[in-house]
């Protein structure tokens, strides 16, 4: 009898064998809290659990409206929705979410929500409002499908998180938020956007924004940190970018390139990452004069940031320097992260940038993922006899400034199909792999004032041979590498690639 009780416990919990509801009993501020986990859908169905729970719902400090729903329902969120807002009766809501399609009533709907979030001094709002996303991507105008936003917003003077999705603020250039933090604009249009009026915003972050047109930023906010430009879908995008952020600190500009850069003025910038990877076939055409012309401009216009992270589109576009007459760019740099395969044409690019800049200290290369097409094949690049003879040129005699190098992913293009049992097989592979080493023997070459090389083995090959003797055999021939730096200390691990 007594293991039955005890089994009853385990399974259905003591509270209910006994008779009490203990979560019931919590305080309602204990149970808002534990309900602001939960879709508004879910959150308002626990009214029918008890007398106690009826109208706890409609009480909740965090709402979210982002349920995926399929064509056919899209009516009947609208009206749950409606119907939830309009039952609500709590007096400070914190956040508010909802991603809403229904087109046919959209202007309705945006005009009885953003009352709502006014009489509610809500904190965190994220609002997605749209027609079909994918019409955005089928070359139709893009005035049809953005929602146009009303002035009432702006008497919101609790936000502190704004992020909203096809909205037209062509008649709202100046945004003016007391406490906002953090401004999330996604397929939204406007002429010109000026966020002077955020004192204390620290994220601005605008993807797709402007397909059709020039993006002009004006953000002087003194507290700004971070600043991230997304754009996708360049072949018929017109709009440039031009930025003025005298204060950010940190700048992501990712996706597909735009016809023009034009950086104002970023003065305080001391971290970029540019990431056009999607770019790449087009970079590595011969004939896309107008893609190097842009990618170099943005780079030049980047060069000044102590921290640099570039992507294999931008190492290739400086490794036709000599070739189109340019003229390198000086980079003030003083840590440098790159992807590449290395290959032949990316090693000359990689050579440009190490012989421009003279404060390099920390050095980071990621080797980047070579497919068995590689289409860098059908275009023009050195012999690899020649490839670091070119280098040798490019590059001083010494980097006399770098104290830190750390390559990530080592190995993680070596496609070999030797057995792994024999010794002489291990022989085998170490005289295959001589090609990858020759980058890291030419780094410790010419790095007089090394102190640390760090070598991290990509995870693909560290399980391939983790049963074999390849892993200390390899190990053994890295640390024993001749270097010119006495001081210069090899570490092999194999592991998380480190960044930057």
């Amino acid at each position: 009898m007594e293991g039955h009780a005890q089994k009853q416990r385990l399974f259905h919990g003591e509270d209910q064998v006994n008779g009490e509801d203990r979560i019931s009993a919590l305080p309602d501020s204990l149970i808002h809290h534990i309900l602001s986990f939960l879709p508004a859908d879910e959150i308002m169905k626990t009214s029918l659990l008890s007398q106690r729970w009826k109208d706890l719902w409609t009480s909740v400090h965090s709402l979210d409206f982002s349920v995926a729903i399929s064509m056919e329902e899209e009516y009947f969120m609208f009206r749950f929705l409606c119907k939830y807002l309009t039952n609500y009766k709590g007096s400070k809501l914190f956040k508010f979410r909802a991603n809403f399609y229904y087109k046919e009533a959209k202007d309705l709907f945006v005009d009885f929500l953003l009352f709502f979030v006014k009489m509610h001094s809500i904190e965190e709002l994220d609002l997605h409002l749209s027609a079909r996303f994918w019409d955005y991507f089928n070359g139709r105008n893009l005035k049809n499908y953005t929602v146009k936003l009303q002035s009432c917003l702006f008497d919101c003077r609790e936000l502190r998180v704004l992020r909203l999705s096809c909205f037209d603020l062509k008649e709202h250039a100046c945004i003016r938020f007391r406490y906002l933090k953090v401004l999330d604009l996604r397929l939204a249009n406007f002429e010109y956007l000026d966020t002077s009026g955020c004192p204390l915003l620290e994220d601005l972050r605008l993807v797709d924004c402007n397909f059709m047109s020039t993006l002009n930023l004006h953000a002087p906010n003194t507290k700004l940190r971070n600043l991230k430009i997304v754009d996708s879908n360049t072949e018929w995008g017109e709009g440039g970018r031009i930025i003025r952020a005298p204060h950010v600190l940190f700048i992501d500009i990712t996706g597909d390139l735009r016809p023009s850069y034009d950086m104002k003025d970023l003065s305080s910038v001391i971290r970029v990452r540019l990431d056009f990877s999607e770019m790449l076939d087009i970079i590595q055409s011969p004939e896309s004069y107008d893609a190097f012309m842009m990618l170099m401009n943005l780079i030049v216009n980047v060069s000044h940031a102590k921290t640099l992270k570039l992507c294999r589109s931008c190492i290739t576009v400086l490794s036709y320097v000599k070739e189109l007459k340019w003229d390198i760019p000086h980079f003030a740099t003083s840590c440098l992260e790159v992807e590449s395969i290395f290959n032949e044409r990316e090693l000359v690019g990689l050579a440009n940038i190490l012989g421009s800049a003279p404060c390099l200290e920390f050095l980071t290369l990621n080797i980047g993922y070579k497919s068995s097409w590689c289409s860098w094949k059908k275009y023009k690049n050195y012999p690899r006899s020649e490839t670091w003879e070119l280098v040798e040129i490019v590059l001083p005699t010494f980097l006399c400034t770098v104290k830190t190098i750390t390559i990530n992913n080592l190995f993680r293009n070596i496609h070999i199909s030797y057995g792994i049992e024999s010794a002489n097989t291990v022989d085998e592979i170490l005289e295959v792999i001589d090609e990858e080493i020759k980058l890291v023997k030419y780094l410790l070459k010419i790095s007089n004032m090394l102190k640390k090389m760090v070598i991290i083995i990509s995870h693909e090959t560290t399980l391939l041979y983790s049963t074999s003797d390849f892993l200390t055999s390899i190990t053994r021939k890295l640390l024993h590498l001749p270097r010119t730096s006495l001081n210069a200390e090899i570490n092999v691990s194999y592991g998380k690639p480190q960044q930057v």
